[in-house]
């Protein structure tokens, strides 16, 4: 048994819970969406590492269907949030034109694009290379069941490790361009979002560059035992989905065993990171102050008696 998992994965929930005002209140996608599939993924992580702990047994089958299909559309929907932030601190440090109306539209389209849009469309892929129903590790519960094939390598590897090198690059830019004007300017300037402070700047650099940094080299680590111990040979759809119905048991270590090992520290790393960055910030102070006045409105209008 392994106690770590699920105190790991329920405190995070918890922690996610007491930055959750900051978040809403900053009223934008990415943030709202790291949030909720945050905290879905590690509510799935907590209850999986529960219900196998110790074992390997084939229980809770539709559980496990949805628990994957959440839990891999997180691969991609993670990734793509960072990278809409990566890309918001990139435009405020570039001074490019945000404010403008159809800038602000496509903004706006691009974030639900690659928040919403992105993991459905990752998830459809998947059934693709989707060899077996999913496979039960021990410990960690139902995990994703991959066709170790080249098309896997082109539709479930590399879109995350793509996604993570690009954020990474806004990230440096933004830092980049940021610490060039601060030389010029004594301090730095974000006219294209008045709510930025330095601190919170720094915060979410931390957060995304770190957050994709460790994504890309778990998925440089798979990607090169994937290919070492060699690709299956793909022949079709048909072919490949010709036990899908079958479960795959993992008692003992392995590949996969491993693999799910480094994906399953991507969802508590990443909500432990946000938290810290976001407990004491102004964000969180601001949701707070807002829900608290919200609540005593609320409260006085339904307690009070009228005159």
């Amino acid at each position: 048994m392994r106690a770590e998992l699920p105190v790991v994965s329920f405190l995070s929930l918890a922690l996610l819970l007491i930055i959750l005002p900051g978040q809403i209140k900053s009223n934008t996608v990415p943030a709202v969406s790291i949030i909720a599939w945050l905290f879905f993924s590690n509510l799935i992580h907590g209850v999986n590492s529960i219900i196998w702990s110790g074992n390997t047994d084939e229980h809770a089958l539709v559980w496990c269907d949805i628990a994957t299909v959440v839990l891999h559309g997180a691969m991609a929907a993670l990734p793509g949030s960072f990278l809409c932030i990566s890309r918001r601190l990139e435009m405020i440090t570039s001074f490019r034109e945000a404010g403008k109306k159809h800038s602000k539209t496509y903004n706006r389209v691009f974030e639900v694009t690659m928040c919403l849009l992105l993991p459905v469309v990752y998830m459809a892929l998947h059934t693709i290379v989707q060899d077996h129903r999913f496979s039960i590790v021990k410990d960690l519960g139902c995990q994703t069941a991959v066709y170790n094939s080249l098309p896997a390598l082109i539709l479930v590897w590399l879109p995350p490790l793509c996604i993570s090198t690009i954020s990474v690059v806004y990230c440096l830019v933004s830092a980049v361009i940021n610490v060039s004007k601060s030389h010029y300017n004594e301090r730095p300037y974000f006219p294209l979002a008045p709510e930025m402070t330095l601190s919170l700047f720094i915060r979410r650099i931390i957060f995304a560059v770190s957050g994709m940094l460790y994504v890309a080299v778990v998925y440089v680590i798979i990607l090169s035992t994937a290919t070492s111990s060699g690709l299956s040979t793909w022949t079709s759809v048909s072919k490949a989905r010709s036990g899908i119905s079958t479960v795959e048991i993992l008692s003992t270590p392995s590949q996969i065993s491993v693999e799910s090992e480094l994906t399953w520290w991507f969802v508590p790393v990443w909500s432990l990171l946000l938290c810290v960055l976001s407990a004491f910030g102004e964000e969180t102070q601001r949701g707070y102050r807002s829900m608290f006045k919200w609540l005593s409105q609320r409260f006085r209008g339904e307690v009070l008696p009228t005159q």
